[in-house]
Parts: C-alpha cells; sequence; structure tokens
C-alpha cells in the first residue's frame, strides 16, 4: 500500500513537471519557469509525504509538521509569484523588441519615403529637363531644315544697306592691315631651303604671296556667286579651300592664319546680308512707290468726285432758283408742286454735303480704306486667297489693276470691307491667319492657304462693320476654259 503511495506521488510529481514546462515553454520562457516549476512540484511532492506522515506522528511531530507545512506553502506562493513576475519581465521584454522592430520599420519606412520623394522630384526634373531638351531640339530641327532649304540665318542685323556697306569695307581694310603686318600668313623663320639665307626668306615670302592670291581669289569668286540657296556649300568651300591651300604650304611651314580666315567668313556673311539688305529695300521702295500710285489715284479719284458733287450741287442751286422764281407767278396748285420739287432738290443737296463731308475726312484720315480678300483658282489653286487693303474710294479698280497681265485670270472678290482703321483691320487679319502664310520669307506677299470657312468665321468677330461676304469664286475664265479643254479632249 505505501508502495503505491509513493509511485503515485513521483507520478503526480512529473506530470507537474511536465504540464508546467510545457504551458512555460509555449510562452517562450522555458528556461527560467521551467526552474520555478520543478521547485514548486517537488514542494508539493513534499507535502503529500507530510500528509501521509502526518497520520503516523504524535502532537510534537504535528505542530512541526505544521509549520513546515505553513513555510512551504509561504515558500510555494512566493515562488509562484516569482514566476509571475519572471512573466512579466519576459513580457516587458518582448514588448520592447517589439517597440525596438516599430521603430526600426518606422525609420526604413521614414528613408524609403525620403527615397521615394526623392525620386518624384528627380522624375519632374527629368520631365522638365526633357520638356526643355524637346523644344531646344524642335529649335534646331527647324534650323537644319532652314539650312536644309537654303535659308539663311542673319549674324548681322543692321537696318540699312549702307551700314552693312561700311561694315563690309571695315573687315577688308582689317584683312589689308594683317597682309601688311604679316599676320595673315605665319611660316618658321630661318628656315632652310638653299645655303643662302637671303634667298629661303624671299622664296618663303614669294610662296605666302602666292598662297594669299590663291585663297583670296577663291573667297572672291565664291563670294560674288553666292545666292539665296547655296550660302552653306560656299561657306564650306572657302574653308575647304584654306584647308587645301595651307596643307600646299606646310611643305616649308608656311600657313594662312586662323583669324584671317575668320575675317574672310565674316565678310561672306557681310556680302551676303548686304545684298539681301538691298533687295529688301527695293522691295520697300517698290512698295512705297505702290502705295504713293495709290494715294495719287486715291486724290484723283477725289478730285474728280468733288468736280461731280460742285457741278452737280450747282445745277440743282440752279434749278431751285428757276423754280423760286416760277413759285412767284404760280397757282396755289402749282405753289404746293413746285415747292415740294424744291424740297426734293434740297435734300439732294444735302446728300451731296454729306459726301463732301467724307471726302474730306477721307483726305485727313489716311487709315481708311477698303480690306479686300480675293482669290484667283485658275492662277493659284483652291483655298489661296490674298488678303489686302486699298484706300481707293473705288476698290474694285484696284482688284482690276491686280488682275494684270501677270495672272491668266481675273481675281474674285470674296470681301470688301470698308474700316475707318482699314490698315488695322488688314494686320489682325494677316496675323490670324500667320501658320496660313504661302511665303514664310517676304511678309509682304500676303497670300495665305486657309479654308473659306475659317476667313468667314474670322470676319463674324467683327460686328461693327459691313460685311459683304461670298464663298463661292465665280472664276469664270477658268471654268470657262475648262470646259473648252474637256470639249477639245473629246474630239481628239
Amino acid at each position: 500500500m505505501k508502495f503505491l503511495k509513493t509511485f503515485f506521488g513521483i507520478l503526480f510529481l512529473a506530470m507537474s513537471v511536465a504540464f508546467i514546462s510545457i504551458a512555460y515553454t509555449q510562452k517562450g520562457t522555458a528556461p527560467v519557469s521551467l526552474t520555478v516549476a520543478t521547485v514548486f512540484a517537488l514542494l508539493s511532492f513534499k507535502l503529500l509525504n507530510i500528509k501521509e506522515i502526518f497520520k503516523n506522528v504524535d502532537k510534537t511531530q504535528l505542530e512541526d509538521l505544521k509549520k513546515e507545512r505553513d513555510f512551504l506553502q509561504s515558500e510555494c506562493a512566493r515562488l509562484s509569484a516569482i514566476s509571475q513576475s519572471t512573466e512579466d519581465d519576459d513580457t516587458i521584454k518582448v514588448l520592447r523588441d517589439l517597440i525596438e522592430k516599430k521603430n526600426q520599420l518606422d525609420k526604413d519606412c521614414q528613408e524609403q519615403y525620403n527615397e521615394l520623394k526623392n525620386l518624384k522630384d528627380e522624375i519632374e526634373h527629368l520631365k522638365n529637363k526633357k520638356t526643355e531638351l524637346e523644344q531646344m531640339s524642335l529649335i534646331y530641327s527647324n534650323q537644319i531644315n532652314v539650312l536644309e532649304y537654303g535659308l539663311y540665318t542673319p549674324r548681322y542685323k543692321f537696318i540699312t544697306s549702307s551700314t552693312y556697306k561700311a561694315k563690309l569695307d571695315e573687315i577688308r581694310n582689317t584683312q589689308a592691315t594683317l597682309i601688311k603686318s604679316n599676320y595673315a600668313v605665319t611660316g618658321i623663320e630661318n628656315f632652310k631651303i638653299d645655303r643662302n639665307k637671303t634667298q629661303d626668306e624671299q622664296v618663303v615670302k614669294q610662296v605666302s604671296k602666292l598662297m594669299l592670291r590663291a585663297f583670296n581669289g577663291e573667297c572672291d569668286a565664291s563670294i560674288y556667286n553666292i545666292k539665296y540657296n547655296n550660302f552653306s556649300n560656299i561657306e564650306k568651300r572657302i574653308r575647304k579651300s584654306f584647308e587645301v591651300i595651307n596643307k600646299i604650304g606646310s611643305e616649308i611651314h608656311v600657313s594662312i592664319t586662323f583669324e584671317y580666315l575668320d575675317l574672310k567668313i565674316q565678310e561672306l556673311h557681310l556680302a551676303y546680308e548686304y545684298e539681301l539688305k538691298i533687295q529688301e529695300e527695293k522691295e520697300i521702295l517698290r512698295e512705297q512707290r505702290e502705295k504713293d500710285r495709290e494715294e495719287r489715284a486715291l486724290q484723283k479719284e477725289i478730285e474728280l468726285k468733288r468736280q461731280k458733287i460742285t457741278k452737280e450741287v450747282t445745277h440743282i442751286n440752279n434749278a431751285i432758283n428757276s423754280l423760286k422764281e416760277k413759285l412767284q407767278n404760280a397757282t396755289d396748285e402749282e405753289k404746293e408742286n413746285i415747292e415740294k420739287t424744291i424740297s426734293e432738290l434740297q435734300n439732294s443737296i444735302n446728300d451731296y454735303e454729306e459726301q463732301q463731308k467724307e471726302l474730306d475726312y477721307r483726305i485727313e484720315n489716311v487709315g481708311a480704306g477698303y480690306v479686300y480678300i480675293i482669290s484667283n483658282i485658275g492662277a493659284f489653286g483652291e483655298n489661296v486667297f490674298k488678303i489686302g487693303v486699298t484706300r481707293r474710294l473705288e476698290p474694285l479698280e484696284r482688284i482690276s489693276e491686280l488682275s494684270s497681265a501677270s495672272v491668266p485670270f481675273k481675281f474674285d472678290v470674296h470681301a470688301l470691307i470698308f474700316s475707318y482703321k482699314a490698315y488695322e483691320l488688314e494686320t489682325a487679319l494677316h496675323k490670324r491667319f500667320e501658320k496660313n502664310r504661302i511665303n514664310l520669307v517676304n511678309n509682304r506677299k500676303e497670300f495665305f492657304k486657309v479654308d473659306i470657312n475659317e476667313i468667314e468665321k474670322e470676319l463674324e468677330k467683327y460686328k461693327d462693320l459691313t460685311i459683304e461676304f461670298t464663298k463661292q469664286a465665280d472664276a469664270e475664265e477658268y471654268r470657262e476654259t475648262l470646259s473648252i479643254l474637256r470639249a477639245n479632249s473629246k474630239t481628239v
């Protein structure tokens, strides 16, 4: 019997140790808590022994055993508290570890955020740079296209041809100064060709002179042949001549200087721009002569109309005076008719006086005139319009002059717009259709390739002007010509 109790006690002890170990292992506090659990189990086993012994001892021993029991119970409570405290410490440690991990994650997140922000800023910067480079690329691409089509970007932007001529003379004088001061060509002093030093110097001098004559001759011929579409090729030709001639002179170490080459390139630019400016001034003079001719025609029209008005007013006044004389001897019925006629004639005089005032205003106000929009399908094709202005009292006469022998067919009128600010209106329309301009070099050529509906829509904005607009061009002679051609093709 005693053996069985001992066996069950040991079994209880083992199970307690195992259970407590498993429990604390799951909480992650096995090393410390296992020891406490083991002690607790041993004490529990000892209590069992005390209870067993208690039945077989006397009272004195019983008291001792009670004391020992109380001590063991208090010790169990203390150890249990220690176990709980140890568990709390481990929990705090775990929490601290978690807090540290959280702080580290926050730090990592902030770093990632900052890095992401920097990347976004860099992307935005690169986008702006890309846009800037695309714009620059477009500019350079346009410049390349301009060069490919023979157009020229001026280096000197002088206002008059005389300024170009003065600068051109200055550059040529600088070239002469370089030649005289021996800075146009360089060579090695004391270079030996023969044993005679004087002869060597003479040879170098003669070769230098020949090189300059050859180079200057090439440059002069090139500059003389410059045209609107070959500037780039002429410049390359001059530079190539410079290289070839210097290669020949390299045998005796003589070469034309880059300073002299630069002066020749400057001369090329100036000579070309000088010719362009002369042509521009000729165009301006031609345009001015055209305006003067227009002004003279206007003055002639006004004078003729003045004379006509004066003549008509004189005639009407004579008629009124005659009627007034008849009025004295007329009957009552005749008087009524005569007075009515006199009133009508007086109204006519008032109309002529208004016309006279309008003529006076047209003379004083140089901006008054007609803006015309015309086309010539037979000469220029569909959707090509000329937008111009005339101060003529009869604008159709000006359009008739434009339909001269220089074009195969007459111009068709789409709009005639009178305005006291005709030149401002013309400029506004030119600006509106600038992208449709046919001649991108000479703005005085007023032809635009644009849809007729766009022009009509633009004119609708000018509500204060009286505008009669015609979409369809008659092109009578052109269409008749097409009919004749079709008929002829059928008979062949």
